[in-house]
């Protein structure tokens, strides 16, 4: 934490109108407990950046992490008012198999081929602030 706020107050010092943004995995536990970052802290403080990311490439039928669950997941989180929330969407995935999702999600991308349009409609109806596509 101590070194994104020092990243942010470095960006900022040097020109005010640049946004700092984040973009960690998906997954809040794995984020946290193996690469030590507080997303939890930094969408909810002030001062640690603009706008965070997550990387929600999964699709609704993964088997650790489907869609759905981790986009609420996300979008309960306490947040600044500060701090835009977008969710990041894997359109890169779309008609590709999905070696990760398990034996439910190995082929939906391959199968699907409206799951970036579903995904997208889940995050306008959600509380988050938009959401970004990832080729």
């Amino acid at each position: 934490s101590d070194m994104v706020k020092a990243m942010y107050d470095g960006t900022k010092a040097a020109d005010g109108d640049v946004l700092f943004g984040i973009s960690p995995q998906g997954n809040l536990r794995a984020d946290y407990e193996s690469q030590y970052a507080d997303v939890k802290r930094w969408l909810s403080e002030d001062g640690f950046c603009d706008y965070m990311i997550p990387q929600i490439y999964y699709g609704f039928n993964n088997e650790t992490l489907p869609f759905l669950p981790t986009l609420e997941e996300w979008t309960s989180l306490p947040k600044s008012k500060n701090v835009k929330l977008i969710i990041g969407l894997g359109a890169y995935k779309q008609g590709k198999e999905d070696k990760w999702a398990g034996a439910a999600g190995e082929s939906e991308w391959l199968e699907s081929d409206d799951v970036i349009e579903r995904q997208i409609k889940a995050v306008e109806d959600s509380a988050a602030d938009g959401y970004a596509l990832y080729y």
